[in-house]
């Protein structure tokens, strides 16, 4: 009796075991398949994700090639506007004001060569027509714009060591509101020699050596920075408003970048500072300017 009830309870067992190596044997080919399955979407998710990537590439160099257009047309449209003699001056200076409006807008990137012709024409009629300065400052703004592809990277700002003897002197031609920031100013590009290092201070007082920097940043915020009795040597002017009214100064080596200018109107006479420190700021992208006063 025993023997008849362990056989029967081993059957049962054998059984229940054989079901189980069933079962485990689906799931092991079902698993097996999902597994497989899911792999073969990674793998066509995969090639999707390349194929976009190919075709944000792709996206990103039509895009490169119809900006690289749309420049050469609005730089040809300059050229070809300077160049013409049945245009008048003042449909020169009308043509001219929207074609750098629409380049600002769309930040269009003409060739240098068609912002300085430009430049020349429009400072030319600057003696004979006051109109004409709302062109040429438009002209300085808009090459400030374009300097930031060719403004040298000094890297990051230099830490003052606290050893040198080098005092910083800003001229603020227009104060800032209540509780607004003026400007920053930071050191850039190393220690370098005293003769070669950079310089920023006022004419009047005069600092008996260099900064020990390589490169002085200005950094413009709510306030303008004044030209007039200014020495700037060796130094980067970026996001600034800049004042400038014919009064002794002298740059060497200076970068304005994204800046804004404003020659105010302070002599009957022609402003012929104004508009050489114009000139020089068209003609390259490191201005060397000195008023002949100095």
């Amino acid at each position: 009796m025993t023997l008849k009830l362990f056989d029967s309870w081993l059957g049962r067992i054998l059984a229940v075991v054989g079901i189980l190596a069933v079962l485990y044997s689906v799931l092991h080919y079902v698993v097996k398949a999902e597994l497989s399955d899911v792999g073969q979407r990674l793998e066509v998710a995969n090639t999707k994700i390349a194929g976009l990537g190919d075709d944000i590439r792709r996206i990103d160099g039509d895009i490169k090639k119809t900006n690289d257009r749309i420049d050469a047309a609005l730089s040809d449209a300059v050229d070809k506007l300077v160049g013409s003699k049945k245009i008048s001056a003042t449909g020169k200076l009308e043509r001219g004001q929207v074609i750098l409006s629409l380049a600002t807008s769309i930040n269009a990137k003409l060739r240098p060569a068609s912002v300085v012709s430009y430049g020349k024409l429009v400072s030319g009629l600057t003696a004979s027509s006051p109109a004409a300065w709302q062109n040429l400052t438009q002209a300085v703004n808009y090459r400030t714009f374009l300097n930031a592809d060719y403004v040298p990277k000094p890297g990051d700002f230099t830490p003052a060591t606290g050893k040198e003897d080098y005092s910083s002197e800003v001229i603020i031609a227009s104060p800032p509101p209540p509780g607004g920031l003026a400007l920053t100013v930071g050191f850039a590009g190393g220690h370098v020699p005293d003769q070669e290092s950079a310089r920023l201070e006022t004419i009047s007082k005069p600092r008996p050596h260099g900064s020990g920097f390589g490169f002085i940043v200005v950094e413009g915020g709510a306030g303008a920075i004044g030209l007039d009795n200014a020495y700037l040597k060796n130094v980067i002017v970026r996001n600034a408003h800049v004042m400038y009214s014919g009064g002794p100064t002298k740059l060497e080596n200076v970068y304005f970048v994204n800046c804004t200018f404003t020659f105010p109107v302070l002599r009957a006479q022609p402003q012929q500072r104004e508009r050489q420190l114009s000139d020089a700021i068209l003609e390259a992208v490191s201005v060397n300017f000195s008023n002949p006063l100095v």
